[in-house]
């Protein structure tokens, strides 16, 4: 049970880690501290075990199935049950074996209770779970492949969360008012309600927001998010679309540009910065057309772009890297199941 939160003395400056499902939302399933602490008058007063480094943590109700293994020591809700390798198998069971079998447990619960979902998962109905259990050499083999297969994907994921695409701006190149550049129009008023099912995406002011069964754009065009929350974000529809009046859209070129070019260098103005904030946020046509941008030639232009195109699919490689290794992590669990 959860020490009485109303009395300071089990909280205020505890030392005592204290688990819960946050802990995994915030860091991740290897557990080195906790956002909670109890005081020693807390843990004394209350129910809670003091659980050991290595212990998986594995949660048996609202949110059935969520793990993690701890590397200190700590005490959790009534949420978590905590797997501790008993004295008999340390010679036999890893508690990182233990903890990578974890991440089928919610499906094995259910094929033992022959439920889909849950609001608690007793002890004995978890009790009830059996484990592959290959000789101690074989279980480190597995753990090892798998941490090598994680940091491969902790690599790509960096990658993936750090690019950011970018239009280095040469002080040489013209500068230009948009105004001078584009002519924009709002999109035509589309309700959810009126809007008819099909294959046409439907652009609001932060994307697609439905398909529709018609379309009035033809081409791939720019739209700007005119008013709400997103006001000033920056979307290229698909061929054949519709753009609802909650966005703006370039309905003509003035002047020779490369309409990728000039999305990113929208997207780099961050619209949203000049939006007018009395009631909902809005931008306007004015607003934009003020924007200068710099123009360089079309060549530079064209370049400019496949660069980042080839930086885009080196960032959708590392994404279908992660997609990969996390594929071969569940191959590498799941056939021990099977064997």
């Amino acid at each position: 049970a959860t020490p009485l939160r109303s009395n300071e003395e089990f909280w205020k400056d505890g030392e005592i880690n204290w688990f819960t499902i946050e802990d995994i939302r915030e860091q991740g399933r290897i557990i080195r501290t906790t956002n909670q602490k109890i005081t020693k008058l807390g843990f004394e007063s209350s129910s809670v075990k003091l659980l050991p480094p290595n212990t998986v943590l594995l949660c048996c109700t609202a949110s059935v199935g969520e793990y993690a293994i701890t590397e200190v020591e700590l005490t959790t809700n009534q949420q978590f049950n905590g797997l501790v390798v008993n004295d008999d198998y340390k010679d036999k069971l890893l508690p990182k074996f233990l903890f990578h079998l974890a991440s089928t447990f919610k499906e094995e619960l259910i094929r033992l209770s022959g439920k889909t979902s849950f609001n608690f998962v007793s002890v004995g109905t978890l009790r009830q779970i059996k484990i592959p259990l290959p000789p101690l050499a074989v279980q480190q083999e597995i753990v090892s492949k798998i941490e090598q297969y994680e940091k491969i994907i902790a690599g790509a994921k960096q990658v993936v969360d750090n690019y950011k695409p970018q239009i280095d701006v040469n002080p040489y190149w013209e500068m230009v008012e948009l105004g001078k550049i584009i002519k924009l129009s709002s999109g035509r008023g589309l309700t959810q309600q009126n809007m008819v099912e099909g294959e046409y995406p439907v652009y609001g002011g932060n994307g697609i927001n439905g398909y529709h069964n018609e379309y009035f754009i033809e081409d791939p065009i720019i739209v700007i998010g005119r008013v709400g929350a997103y006001c000033g974000s920056i979307h290229t529809t698909l061929p054949k679309a519709w753009v609802t009046d909650n966005g703006l859209y370039v309905t003509e070129y003035l002047l020779p540009i490369n309409q990728d070019y000039l999305a990113q260098l929208l997207v780099q103005l961050e619209l949203n910065r000049f939006a007018k904030v009395g009631g909902q946020p809005s931008i306007s046509q004015t607003t934009v057309y003020e924007r200068l941008i710099p123009l360089p030639s079309i060549d530079e232009q064209t370049a400019i772009v496949e660069k980042l195109k080839h930086e885009q699919q080196l960032i959708k490689n590392n994404f279908e890297l992660i997609q990969v290794f996390e594929q071969k992590i569940k191959d590498e669990i799941n056939k021990l199941w099977s064997e």
